[in-house]
């Protein structure tokens, strides 16, 4: 029998970065956790696998430009600062410490 489960991580407040996540997760929304914007999602526990998934934070004074990613939600640090994240990962190629958009 399929189970599905939840699932979080935390996000890391820079501009761009990569993290592993499990292969078929859906992230649902991110939200602020005890000071720190946290990814929720749902996977599928046979599609536990992972990937490298490629991230970026925009202030509100940023351009956004048309082909930013995939939307993944908004959140507000400290009562002050609103960020908007997207999945840049179709976006991008990666390495270690590279970031470099296709």
């Amino acid at each position: 029998m399929r189970k599905i489960k939840a699932y979080q991580l935390p996000c890391v407040l820079k501009k761009a970065f990569i993290t592993p996540l499990p292969a078929g997760i859906e992230i649902l929304c991110v939200q602020v956790i005890k000071g720190m914007p946290v990814m929720s999602g749902v996977i599928d526990d046979a599609d536990e696998n992972e990937r490298d998934r490629v991230f970026r934070i925009y202030g509100n004074d940023e351009e956004i430009k048309e082909n930013a990613g995939i939307y993944v939600g908004s959140f507000v640090i400290s009562g002050k600062v609103s960020l908007h994240l997207f999945d840049i990962t179709p976006l991008v190629r990666h390495g270690p410490d590279l970031i470099v958009p296709r």
